[in-house]
């Protein structure tokens, strides 16, 4: 005669397994940085948990270590974009312009995704500004406002871009574009104002 044991006992018996499961996942994952190890121990050929990992880094202050995943990603995935716009991210935070342009431009070539194309030309516009080259800049925040239409400080930096150029029509379009998601925003009027009277008096 068969033993037929009451549902109640396997029921409480798959609750222990499960809680026991999960919590060994929550102590692994009890903070960023130590789920991406995890994953990246786990998965070492991955480029996206270490991606991710240096992501985490970063975020705790610890760039060195964060550079490192990020070159590990790039390792096995050359065309990783995210990891080359965050190579590109703490070369520019060290200064290294140059290098933070070359990785942006990398990260340009490899990302699908629009929101991602947005950031990065917004990145490679700030470090072009930088060096002062006020036309590869203006073609940088000119495609993040085709991308995203209501991105105020891009507009608004193109105004300014636009004002340094003499480009008075297009800097007061760029202001009121900026006004527009941002009412309130003193410094977009005063830049309004300040086109809009040199335009006057270019006629």
């Amino acid at each position: 005669m068969s033993t037929r044991y009451p549902a109640y006992i396997v029921f409480l018996f798959l609750l222990m397994v499960y809680c026991a499961a999960t919590i060994n996942r929550n102590m692994a994952w009890k903070d960023e940085a130590t789920l991406w190890q995890d994953v990246a121990v786990k998965s070492p050929k991955n480029p996206r948990g270490h991606n991710n990992l240096g992501n985490a880094y970063k975020g705790d202050d610890r760039i060195e270590d964060a550079l490192h995943k990020y070159q590990t990603a790039l390792k096995l995935d050359p065309y990783h974009a995210g990891a080359h716009n965050n190579v590109g991210l703490i070369y520019k935070e060290r200064g290294l312009l140059d290098e933070a342009i070359a990785e942006y431009r990398e990260a340009l070539k490899h990302t699908p995704f629009p929101i991602d194309l947005q950031a990065i030309h917004r990145n490679l516009g700030e470090v072009l500004g930088r060096k002062g080259l006020v036309e590869e800049t203006i073609a940088e925040y000119e495609e993040v406002v085709r991308l995203d239409q209501n991105d105020g400080d891009s507009w608004y930096n193109l105004g300014v871009l636009y004002s340094q150029k003499g480009l008075w029509d297009k800097a007061a379009n760029a202001f009121l574009e900026a006004l527009r998601i941002k009412p309130d925003d003193a410094e977009a009027q005063a830049g309004l104002n300040k086109a809009l009277y040199l335009k006057q008096l270019q006629r």
